[in-house]
């Protein structure tokens, strides 16, 4: 009853960063369906630990990020080319096996982002992002692509809240892929500091549904180089993580 009612509070009262001059995608897991000012290249990149727990099998992962990398390039107005990689360590330690660390080069994804249509007082903002994930990574195996597609919504508010949602479906070659969702509600704090709180989560294999909660903070440093801590745990699943971020955008 408590994890019910936990997603229920984060859902109704549930942000990214829409208020602020600088509009990224991190810290949080909702895509903006804003794109980047033409002629504009942005990077958003952080570290990160997350720690999972298999009560099935005993295994423990810990997975440090260093880092995850966004890089985005405007070649249209409403439209941007996309570029997502990462490097970690995954630390794994199980009762009967003991622990074992390795480092780690992820599927490479490439992409794009178009916003649709702007919105109202009324009519969301509307955008779409689509990856391709490539057989690049460490562990990746030959000729298995995959997908990441995301519907984009948000509402901006008067008082400086705003308010963004995803739909989505990710394929990694096996399986019937994930069907995803996200819902953020930001708020600012001051001008150059701003909040969330966020509710995201899969149904993994069209057969099991997982679900989280997160929330972090950003600082606009200056005009286009944004700082952000974020913290996650898992509702229906034994997880939690930290992350700090930095995002770019050149030139201002």
């Amino acid at each position: 009853m408590v994890k019910i009612a936990a997603v229920i509070i984060v859902t109704l009262f549930t942000v990214t960063t829409y208020g602020q001059a600088l509009q990224t995608d991190r810290p949080d897991q909702t895509e903006s369906s804003n794109t980047i000012p033409k002629g504009t290249f942005q990077i958003e990149s952080g570290i990160g630990i997350q720690v999972t727990q298999n009560d099935i099998t005993g295994l423990n992962d810990r997975s440090f990020m260093l880092p995850t990398s966004l890089f985005r390039i405007a070649v249209a107005n409403k439209f941007e080319l996309r570029v997502v990689n990462t490097l970690y360590n995954n630390r794994s330690q199980n009762v009967f096996f003991g622990a074992e660390s390795n480092w780690l080069i992820d599927n490479l994804q490439v992409g794009f982002k178009w916003k649709i249509a702007e919105g109202d007082r009324v009519k969301p903002q509307i955008g779409f992002m689509s990856h391709v994930v490539l057989p690049s990574g460490t562990n990746a195996v030959d000729g298995v692509y995959g997908v990441v597609n995301k519907l984009l919504f948000s509402h901006g508010f008067s008082n400086g809240w705003g308010l963004g949602y995803n739909l989505g479906y990710t394929y990694l070659g096996t399986g019937d892929g994930d069907l995803t969702y996200s819902i953020s509600l930001a708020m600012p704090i001051t001008e150059k500091l701003g909040a969330y709180i966020e509710s995201y989560g899969a149904y993994e294999n069209i057969q099991n549904f997982v679900t989280n909660a997160d929330a972090g903070i950003t600082y606009l440093l200056k005009d286009n180089i944004q700082l952000d801590y974020s913290f996650g745990v898992g509702i229906t699943n034994r997880m939690n993580y930290q992350a700090l971020g930095i995002s770019v955008r050149l030139p201002k």
